[in-house]
C-alpha cells in the first residue's frame, strides 16, 4: 500500500433524486458526494440551508478549496474518496491553524502509509447491516476520525462504500489505539458523524440528520443545535405538504429529545401547537362531513386552545357553540314545560358545559330542581297518607 495520496479514490458517478437537488449527483452511504461542485465551497453554496433557500442558479466556476473550509467540509471531501482536493484544504487550513491535531492526523492519514500508521498486526471484521468505516472506527479503533486511514488500510478506494459480509482487516497494534484530541484547534472537537449530519442537512436531509444525532449520548452542544435545526425542518416540511400525523411523530420526538435546558422551547412549542391545533381543526372539519356537530365542536374547541386564532377552526366553534345552545335550551324548555323534568335538567346541563355564562340555562335548571324537589315531597307526602 503506497503512502502518496491515492488520487483513483474518485468512484463513478451515482445519481440520487432529491427535491432540492434534482439532477445533482448524491452519494448518501458514509458522507455525501457532489460530482460537479469543484470545491467545498460551491458545494456549500450550491445546497445553502439558510433560511430554507434552494440552490443558487447562475454560478461561476469556482477555484480548489481555500483556508475559509471547516475541518467538517474537508471531511466530507475525504468521504467522498476526494483526495486531492482535501489534501489542500486540509494544507491551507493547516499554514492558518499549524498546531490544530485534528487536522495534523487527517494529512497524515493521507500522507503516511498506512501499515506504517497501523501497523502490521490485524484481525478480521465482517461488516454488519448499519456499519461504516468511521462508525467502525469509532468502535474498534476508539477514533471515528481514523476512518480514512482505515480505508487505505484495506485498500478501499471509496470511504463511504461498505458492503454488509465485506471483510476488513482492523489493526490491532499499540500504534492504532485511538489518540486523546488535546488541544483548543478549531478541530478539536470535530466528529464524523457531526461532518455527515452537516452533510446531510446542506441537501435537505433532515431525517438522515435526525437518525445520525438523535441518540443524546455524547452529543456537543453543536450536534443538539443541529437536530433541534433539523426536527424544526422537517416538521416545517410536513406542514407544507399537510401531512400532519407526521408532523406530529416528529414534534412527539423532538419534545423527547429536547435538552433539558430547553433550549429548543423557543420553536418546539409554537409549532407543536400549531401542528395539534391543525390536527383537531382536521378532526372537527371531518366531524361536521359526518353530520357530528357535538363532536365537531369538542374538536374545534380543542383546535382553539391550541390556536386562538385557527380558522375556520375559531369561526366553526362559535356559529357551532351559538347553535347548539340555543337549540338545546329552547329543547329543555319545552321539557320543563311537560314536566319532564329530568330530561330538561340533562339538557341544560349539556347547555352549560358548552357554555357555563348562559344565564338562561343556569336559572331555568336550577327552577327545574327545585319543582323537582316540590314534587318528590308532594308525592311522599301523598304515599304516607293513603298508608294511613
Amino acid at each position: 500500500m503506497s503512502g502518496t495520496i491515492h488520487s483513483d479514490m474518485n468512484p463513478a458517478d451515482k445519481r440520487a433524486r432529491h427535491p432540492r437537488c434534482t439532477g445533482w449527483v448524491l452519494i448518501l452511504v458514509l458522507g455525501f458526494g457532489v460530482p460537479g461542485c469543484s470545491s467545498v465551497r460551491d458545494f456549500l453554496h450550491l445546497n445553502s440551508d439558510q433560511h430554507g433557500a434552494s440552490p443558487v442558479k447562475g454560478r461561476t466556476k469556482a477555484g480548489p478549496p481555500t483556508q475559509d473550509a471547516s475541518i467538517e467540509e474537508i471531511i466530507v471531501l475525504m468521504q467522498q474518496g476526494r483526495a486531492q482536493p482535501a489534501h489542500k484544504a486540509l494544507q491551507s487550513f493547516l499554514k492558518h491553524h499549524p498546531k490544530d491535531p485534528v487536522a495534523t492526523d487527517l494529512l497524515r492519514q493521507m500522507d503516511q502509509d498506512p501499515v506504517a500508521y497501523f501497523g502490521v498486526q490485524y484481525r478480521i471484521y465482517k461488516v454488519k447491516p448499519g456499519d461504516s468505516l468511521a462508525g467502525i472506527a469509532g468502535r474498534l479503533l476508539h477514533d471515528d476520525l481514523k476512518f480514512y486511514a482505515l480505508a487505505r488500510y484495506n485498500d478501499i478506494r471509496h470511504p463511504g462504500q461498505l458492503a454488509v459480509g465485506q471483510e476488513l482487516k482492523i489493526p490491532t497494534g499499540e500504534s492504532s489505539r485511538g489518540r486523546a484530541r488535546k488541544g483548543a484547534g478549531p478541530g478539536a472537537r470535530v466528529s464524523v458523524r457531526m461532518a455527515e449530519a452537516k452533510g446531510a442537512m446542506m441537501v435537505s436531509d433532515y431525517e438522515r440528520v435526525i437518525d445520525l444525532l438523535r441518540d443524546g449520548n455524547g452529543r456537543s452542544k453543536a450536534e443538539t443545535n443541529l437536530l433541534g435545526r433539523a426536527y424544526k425542518r422537517l416538521v416545517q416540511a410536513h406542514l407544507q405538504l399537510n401531512r400532519l400525523d407526521s408532523a406530529q411523530n416528529v414534534v412527539s420526538d423532538a419534545e423527547l429529545r429536547q435538552p433539558k435546558d430547553g433550549r429548543w422551547g423557543d420553536w418546539l412549542v409554537p409549532i407543536a401547537a400549531e401542528v395539534r391545533g391543525r390536527m383537531w381543526q382536521q378532526r372537527g372539519v371531518k366531524a361536521l362531513k359526518d353530520k357530528d356537530r357535538e363532536q365537531a365542536l369538542n374538536d374545534f374547541a380543542n383546535a382553539v386552545s391550541f390556536q386562538p386564532k385557527l380558522q375556520p377552526a375559531t369561526e366553526q366553534y362559535a356559529r357551532l357553540k351559538k347553535e347548539l345552545v340555543n337549540e338545546y335550551h329552547e329543547s329543555a324548555l319545552l321539557l320543563y314545560r311537560r314536566q319532564k323534568l329530568d330530561e330538561a335538567i340533562k339538557l341544560w346541563d349539556r347547555v352549560l358545559t358548552i357554555d357555563p355564562e348562559f344565564s338562561h340555562a343556569r336559572s331555568y335548571r336550577a327552577r327545574a330542581v327545585e319543582l323537582k324537589k316540590r314534587i318528590l315531597a308532594l308525592d311522599a307526602l301523598q304515599a304516607g297518607t293513603g298508608g294511613k
